[in-house]
């Protein structure tokens, strides 16, 4: 038996079962979808059902079955209200920024805001381009380069916006990466070009400069015995050492300026060297008291110079040939004359002047010899003036090597090792071609990472041309950004900018100056935007309207212009479609009648496709005379697409909230993030040791390396908005390398490829740039959760976390990210999942 009781709690619990219509409609703030249905197919029919039972004039409709009319109708008109609420729910939904979800309602939404939406933007690049051998090439404005598409990609087209004059000479330049060798005090070693030169140690090179070729009396050069010859064969090249180092610095003498080296391929004697001892001559032949000796004079200590009438002529032991003149000769003593005893190993340089063959006589010698004439020093000699070569006669006759055939060696410039850096630039090149404000484009490896290709677009400020030396000093208007290692670099003098998308010129249509508000649409969508610093969003249209040969002009709104003004506006729908307004005569002119009197000249074609990958720029639809190729020796970069449905929601309120204006770190953040191709911006304030400046960090879209130029752009637009007063750093965020290993365990009923693979999809998609923020902190318990959603994965645990993982192995619960970071897996190896066994 049912106690009254238990009816009662039996009604209540029927009444809570029950869902009652029209049902109370309560959402919660910020969220991204509400409830505003009063009721549901099930709820609407419960509710009629009911009703019947309460009304006294339906008391006896007792039928509930489907098959009954009026519960056939009930049924209909329930599944009726279902559908009109749930469309009640989508426009209210759609009533809403947070909420919305066709793109036409954001759109709209927004635009009660004044606000519209970003239109994108093309890309833009710097094209390289290759004339033939001597040829000199005009590139016009808007030649046409195609790109060569890959997998899965769509050819893009691309115009350059400056015309430039090509010449072969500046196809590919190179940098001077050697400099002259400096031979200076105390140089112990030389680089002579070439191999096999036929130089071993103890062969003797003489060191000089113009100050001993054009003063015999010079004392500025040096005379050395090699210690050891080695071979570059690499750079071909060879090199000599010598014990001693240059110069004397007891005498305060110098090495020459500008050296010299001569290596000495002949060692001779002098005339006489190898004489008789003059004591083994009979008495009869040489002792005074003879009426008349043959050989008077003692000559085993005799001196040079032999003729004492002709001091500079000096006679040889054999007949030498190969000798020239102009050449250079060595006198090497090796014992000291008896006049001056302080002269061992003495040596003099002389330039020879004449060579002749000759007789000589002389200690109990005939022989047909050399004779040097020899520079010496003018003086005045009896009645005349003679050459007497400089302390001819420390020379003993006995005791005097004579160094000839001397061959000249060419010295090697030897390899720059600083790293490319600054203002200056020394081309391996005569190139009168380059003027100030060329531009040129460096490409190499940076100093600090070899493997890291980059590149720079500069513009030549000066330029110090050295025909004699072959070689061309270029001064740039600005440093560069980044050290290069100077080997690597290459220079591309041909360079000319280039924008993604092609121009078209359409007639729109016929004026009519009845019509109000007379609207036409461009035949071809994407309409190109490019960057300009200063305008929304930094882009502005290359549409270019003409009426009757008029140029009309763009403005935001009608609203404000004036009867005559020759204006019209622009809009661009969801779909990407461009109309364009003219005015009705009282806010902008009307059109002026006539047939077919409305053009329009564009450029179609922008977005992220047009962001190609390095030299895939290479297919000119129209290619000049004497135009060879092209190329893009860097990636094309700039390109965006339209702002998205959830940017707009983001973006859109910050018309009202800045009103336009930057003066907040968040101000600064939504300003960048509204900049076209800027996904993601950190603001703070930082100390620079002076004082206090806004710091701001930006992510491009997808992550994309942004250049200093576009950087620079950015800051020109939030100039025009912000107190310039306080000082603002632009950078880009520097990425954190982030190396992770998981131990996973499967679970029994799943293949472990599968779950393995979705496990690294899952850390890969953590790290991902859409899913990671500037300084955002990385915290192993997020981690975890990302894992737990992997279906079939039993357990993991992390095994290691570079750069974070402690020496001991394990991973900290916190890893601190700085503001200007941003974690990302740079390579997908660097994610991987091992069983756990």
């Amino acid at each position: 038996m049912i106690t009254e009781a238990a009816k009662k709690e039996r009604k209540v619990c029927r009444s809570i079962d029950q869902p009652t219509t029209p049902e109370e409609i309560w959402n919660r703030p910020a969220l991204s979808a509400i409830k505003y249905r009063v009721g549901s197919y099930s709820s609407f029919k419960t509710a009629m059902l009911n009703s019947i039972s309460k009304d006294p004039n339906l008391s006896g409709w007792t039928a509930r079955s489907s098959d009954d009319f009026g519960i056939a109708f009930i049924d209909m008109w329930a599944y009726l209200c279902d559908i009109l609420t749930f469309y009640q729910e989508r426009t209210a939904n759609e009533a809403y920024l947070r909420t919305a979800i066709l793109p036409e309602s954001v759109r709209k939404l927004a635009g009660l805001l004044d606000y519209r939406p970003s239109p994108g933007a093309s890309a833009s690049v710097d094209l390289a381009f290759i004339a033939e051998k001597d040829k000199q090439v005009s590139i016009p404005l808007q030649l046409k380069v195609q790109s060569v598409p890959g997998q899965n990609e769509k050819p893009q087209k691309f115009e350059t916006i400056q015309p430039i004059i090509a010449y072969s000479s500046l196809n590919e330049l190179r940098l001077r990466t050697t400099v002259p060798q400096i031979l200076g005090m105390g140089s112990t070693r030389a680089i002579v070009k070439g191999i096999n030169k036929g130089l071993k140690a103890g062969d003797y090179i003489l060191v000089l400069g113009e100050e001993r070729e054009k003063d015999p009396g010079s004392e500025i050069w040096d005379l050395r015995r090699i210690s050891s010859v080695d071979e570059d064969r690499e750079r071909a090249n060879t090199i000599i050492s010598w014990k001693d180092g240059l110069g004397h610095e007891n005498s305060n003498t110098k090495p020459p300026k500008n050296p010299k080296i001569f290596a000495f391929r002949l060692k001779a004697y002098p005339f006489g060297h190898n004489a008789i001892d003059w004591r083994l001559i009979p008495p009869s032949l040489r002792e005074p008291t003879s009426k008349s000796p043959l050989y008077p004079d003692n000559w085993n200590d005799k001196c040079l110079p032999e003729d004492e009438l002709n001091e500079n002529w000096i006679f040889l032991d054999s007949v030498y040939s190969s000798i020239q003149p102009e050449s250079w000769i060595a006198l090497i003593s090796s014992t000291a004359p008896e006049d001056h005893p302080s002269y061992p190993g003495y040596a003099e340089i002389f330039r020879i002047m004449e060579v002749a063959e000759t007789n000589r006589s002389g200690y109990m010698i005939t022989s047909t010899v050399t004779r040097l004439t020899v520079d010496g020093i003018e003086k005045e000699k009896g009645k005349k003036n003679a050459l007497q070569p400089e302390n001819i006669r420390y020379f003993p006759l006995r005791s005097t090597t004579i160094m000839a055939q001397s061959e000249l060696m060419e010295l090697a410039e030897v390899p720059v090792t600083r790293t490319l850096s600054g203002k200056m630039l020394k081309l391996d090149g005569y190139f009168p071609q380059i003027e100030q404000g060329h531009r040129m484009m460096l490409i190499g490896n940076l100093a600090s990472d070899p493997g890291n290709l980059n590149s720079e677009t500069v513009e030549v400020d000066q330029i110090i041309e050295d025909q004699d030396k072959n070689d061309t000093l270029i001064i740039l208007k600005k440093d560069l950004s980044v050290n290069f290692s100077i080997d690597s670099v290459r220079i591309y003098g041909n360079i000319a900018p280039a924008n993604h998308g092609e121009t078209f010129v359409e007639v729109l249509g016929d004026g009519d100056a009845s019509a109000t508000f007379q609207t036409f649409f461009l035949k071809k969508s994407p309409l190109t935007f490019i960057r300009q610093a200063g305008v929304p969003h930094g882009v502005i249209s290359t549409l270019e309207i003409w009426v009757g040969g008029i140029l009309w002009h763009e403005v935001r709104d009608l609203y404000g212009c004036n009867w005559s003004e020759r204006v019209y506006i622009t809009n661009i729908d969801e779909n990407g479609r461009i109309s364009i307004t003219f005015g009705d005569g009282i806010t902008g002119a009307r059109l002026p009648s006539g047939k077919a009197n409305v053009t329009a000249k564009y450029r179609q074609g922008q977005g992220r496709e047009g962001n190609v990958g390095r030299a895939r720029l290479a297919n000119l639809l129209k290619k000049p005379v004497g135009l060879k190729g092209v190329t893009n020796p860097e990636r094309a970069s700039g390109g965006s697409d339209p702002e998205s449905r959830e940017e707009i929601r983001e973006n859109a309120p910050n018309m009202v909230r800045t009103f336009d204006r930057v003066v907040s770190l968040r101000d600064f953040e939504d300003a960048a993030r509204e900049y076209e191709g800027i996904a993601k911006a950190r603001a703070r304030m930082v100390w620079n040791g002076e004082e206090l400046e806004v710091s701001l960090v930006v992510a491009a879209d997808d992550d994309a390396d942004l250049k200093t130029e576009e950087l620079k752009k950015l800051q020109e637009y939030l100039n025009a908005r912000r107190d310039t007063n306080r000082k603002l750093r632009i950078v880009l965020r520097k990425k954190v390398p982030i190396a992770i290993r998981v131990e996973v365990k499967v679970a029994s009923d799943y293949l472990e490829e599968n779950v393995l693979d979705s496990t690294t999809d899952a850390l890969r998609s953590y790290f991902a740039f859409e899913n990671q923020d500037i300084g955002q902190d990385i915290f192993l318990s997020d981690i975890y959760k990302a894992l737990q959603r992997v279906d079939g994965l039993k357990a993991a645990r992390i095994l290691e976390l570079q750069p974070f993982s402690q020496p001991s192995g394990k991973v900290p619960e916190r890893m601190m990210i700085s503001p200007e970071e941003m974690a990302a897996i740079i390579d997908p190896k660097d994610v991987s999942a091992p069983i756990w066994r």
